[in-house]
C-alpha cells in the first residue's frame, strides 16, 4: 500500500473510531441506568435489552460504512491487498465463531432462571420491580391469566431452588456477555474459565461479529462454565461427572417443563412457548466452527 492510502485508512479508522467510542459511552451509560443494583452475570440469562440491540445495529452500520468508504476510495486493487493482510493477522487460527440460536430448553432455562432473580429482586429495587410488572403485562397480553402467571413463578423458584445460577450449556459453548471497557455499578467481570473452553459465546449484546479495520470492539466478558452448571466453580470435575450432572440437570428442567405444560391449557402453553421465542429471538451462542479454506472478504456482520 501506498503513503496515500495508509493515511486514508487512518483518516476512515479515525473517524469511525470516533463514532464507536460515543457508542460505547451510550452502552455504558443504559447498562448504568437500567442494570443499577442487579446481580453480577443477570445478562448471562436476562433477556436483551432492545436498547443494546439497537446500539449493535448502529455499530455495524458504522462499520459498514467505513469499510465500503475504504473498498470506494482505495479501489477494488488495493482494497484486495488491504482484504488480504486484514485476514492475514486476524486470522490466525484454524475456527471461527459462527451464531446459533437458543434450543427451546435453553430458552426454558433461562427464563425460569430469570423470572424467579427478577421476583426476589424487586422487593427491593425499584427498577426491577418495573421491569417485573412489564413482564407480567407482556405475560397477560400473550394470554396467560393470574392463575397461569402464578404457577409461571412457582415453577421458577422452585426450578431456581434446586439448580445452580444459570441454565444448562451446550458441552460446546460457553454464554457471555459483552460490555465496553470501564466499571458499570451492579456489575461485576465473570470469572473466566480454569481452562480454554473451544466452543461459544452468548450473543445479543453490544459486539462486532468480525474484527473490522481500525475498530475499538467492545470487551467479551466470557462467564466461566463451572459458573452455570453444577459443581464447584473453581474445580475440576472428572468429564464423565460433568456429563452426568448435566443429564441430571437437563432432566430436572424438562421435569419443571412438563409442569408447566401440565398447568396450562394447551393453548396457553403455545402462547407461552411462542411469547419466550420471541423473546429470545436476538440471544443465542457463538459456536466454535472449522474456517473455511479461503476467508471471507472483511465485513461486519448484523446478526
Amino acid at each position: 500500500l501506498s503513503d496515500i492510502e495508509i493515511a486514508l485508512i487512518k483518516q476512515v479508522a479515525g473517524h469511525c473510531n470516533g463514532q464507536l467510542a460515543d457508542l460505547q459511552a451510550k452502552v455504558e451509560t443504559l447498562l448504568r441506568t437500567s442494570l443499577d443494583g442487579y446481580p453480577p452475570g443477570w445478562l448471562v440469562y436476562a433477556p436483551p435489552l432492545p436498547e443494546l440491540e439497537a446500539l449493535k445495529e448502529q455499530e455495524t452500520a458504522a462499520l459498514n460504512r467505513a469499510i465500503a468508504q475504504l473498498r470506494l476510495r482505495m479501489g477494488a486493487n488495493s482494497f484486495a491487498r488491504l482484504d488480504g493482510f486484514v485476514n492475514k493477522i486476524y486470522r490466525t487460527g484454524t475456527w471461527k465463531t459462527a451464531p446459533v440460536a437458543f434450543s427451546k430448553d435453553t430458552e426454558y432455562g433461562f427464563f425460569l432462571h430469570y423470572f424467579a432473580a427478577l421476583d426476589k429482586l424487586a422487593q427491593e429495587n425499584p427498577l426491577a420491580k418495573k421491569e417485573a410488572a412489564r413482564r407480567q403485562d407482556e405475560l397477560s397480553k400473550a394470554g396467560l391469566n393470574e392463575s397461569n402467571r402464578a404457577l409461571l413463578l412457582k415453577v421458577a423458584l422452585d426450578y431456581e431452588g434446586q439448580t445452580p445460577p444459570g441454565p444448562i450449556m451446550p458441552k460446546e459453548a460457553v454464554p457471555a456477555m459483552t460490555m465496553p471497557p470501564g466499571p458499570t455499578p451492579g456489575l461485576s467481570v465473570p470469572t473466566a474459565p480454569a481452562q480454554p473452553v473451544a466452543g461459544a459465546q452468548r450473543i445479543g449484546s453490544l459486539q462486532s461479529t468480525e474484527p473490522a479495520i481500525g475498530a475499538v470492539t467492545p470487551m467479551n466478558l466470557q462467564t466461566a462454565r463451572a459458573g452455570l452448571q453444577p459443581g464447584p466453580s473453581n474445580g475440576r470435575l472428572d468429564p464423565a461427572e460433568m456429563e452426568h450432572r448435566r443429564d441430571e440437570a437437563q432432566l430436572n428442567l424438562l421435569s419443571h417443563i412438563a409442569q408447566l405444560r401440565a398447568g396450562m391449557s394447551p393453548a396457553t402453553f403455545q402462547k407461552f412457548d411462542t411469547y419466550l421465542r420471541q423473546l429470545y429471538k436476538k440471544a443465542g451462542w457463538h459456536k466454535a466452527v472449522t474456517m473455511v479454506a479461503e476467508p471471507p472478504t472483511v465485513e461486519a456482520k448484523g446478526k
